[in-house]
């Protein structure tokens, strides 16, 4: 029983560890300023093509567990790009007609914040609703929509999709 229970003991040292690693390597999961992005991952979101060199990223957000590789969105000066994975969205501020957040109610369920575009397009953003980082990144895209919007003489974007929006398959289920 004694050689049991250190055996235990060293395999829940491990697992506590292991835990504290990925806690530690992963992305906050709240919105940050753009001039916190380090160097390298800024070099990332441009080859990809999340951003353009000339470009100034003003907020950015990742919820991936590991990495920001694995999805995440920038806010820049006139537009707003979303990738999960390797697949890349983005859209004019200007062209948003609507914005929506369905909040998660726990931690381990993510909110989506779903956003339509004049042409029919639908942009989803997973978020963890811990520590509020899924509202506060809405109200900067619901404030820089509206402002864009404004300045082309558009109506504000409203806050729910119009029937006939393309929700994405990936969008509609879990991960």
């Amino acid at each position: 029983m004694a050689t049991a229970a250190i055996v235990l003991g060293i395999v829940g040292i491990i697992l506590g560890a292991v835990v504290w690693v990925i806690g530690v390597s992963s992305p906050e999961g709240v919105p940050v300023p753009g001039e916190e992005i380090s160097e390298s991952d800024r070099q990332w979101l441009e080859s990809v093509g999340v951003a353009n060199k000339d470009e100034t990223i003003q907020w950015f957000f990742s919820n991936g567990m590991f990495s920001i590789k694995e999805n995440g969105v920038a806010l820049m000066g006139r537009r707003v790009s979303v990738y999960l994975g390797p697949k890349v969205q983005s859209c004019d501020w200007s062209d948003i007609r609507a914005i929506e957040l369905a909040t998660g109610n726990t931690w381990f369920e993510d909110s989506v914040i779903l956003i339509e575009t004049d042409d029919d397009r639908v942009l989803h953003i997973r978020v963890n609703p811990t520590g509020g980082g899924d509202k506060t990144l809405y109200e900067l895209l619901e404030h820089a929509a509206t402002r864009a919007r404004h300045e082309a003489g558009k109506p504000a974007p409203t806050s729910t999709l119009s029937p006939d929006a393309e929700v994405p398959a990936e969008a509609q289920s879990g991960r």
